[in-house]
Formats: C-alpha cells, sequence, structure tokens
C-alpha cells in the first residue's frame, strides 16, 4: 500500500519535533531580517486574523478551564470566524489540531 505524502510527512514531525524546533529556532535567529518579512507579509494579508487573536488574548485568559471537547485542561483558543473574535471555543492541543485536519 502506497502511502501519502501527508502522511509521511506527519509521521516524520511525530518522530523528530524536538530536533525540527531547535533547527527552526536556530534558522529563525540567524535570519533575522527573512523571518520578520514573513510576519509582515502574514499580518498584511490577514489583519482580521491578528486582530481576533488580540483580542480573544487580551479579552479571555484561560485559568482552570477544560476542553470543549474531551474535557482535558483547555490550553488554546479556536475562533469559530475571525469576523466575531469573541466566540470561542476553549481546547486542548490535540483536540486544536483535530480540528484544522
Amino acid at each position: 500500500m502506497v502511502e501519502s505524502r501527508k502522511l509521511i510527512q506527519k509521521r516524520y514531525r511525530d518522530k523528530n519535533m524536538g530536533a525540527l524546533v531547535k533547527k527552526n529556532r536556530e534558522y529563525r535567529r540567524e535570519n533575522p531580517v527573512w523571518f520578520s518579512a514573513i510576519c509582515k507579509k502574514y499580518r498584511k494579508r490577514y489583519p482580521e486574523k491578528i486582530k481576533a487573536r488580540w483580542r480573544a488574548y487580551y479579552s479571555f485568559k484561560i485559568t482552570n478551564e477544560k476542553c470543549q471537547l474531551c474535557n482535558a485542561p483547555a490550553t488554546e483558543r479556536h475562533h469559530i470566524s475571525y469576523l466575531d473574535p469573541l466566540i470561542l471555543v476553549l481546547v486542548c492541543k490535540p483536540c486544536h489540531a483535530k480540528i484544522h485536519l
């Protein structure tokens, strides 16, 4: 059976996460101009997402909340729609990843 490219990449990423994070940090540190240019492009392309994230971050702190999908401790906020940035779902990291698949 032939595995899909996406599945192969996911397995590699899961197996080598520590090394990939370290390599990414080093690259960002060595290439700050490139990284800041990417950030500026993203902020310009998706201003509604940036505003929604900041409004949610400053108006709603996560303290002793449970994931609304599996009842594990919630660590992240998921926006249902960026048009109304304060409508959020509190989720744990694994459930947040499942939402975006």
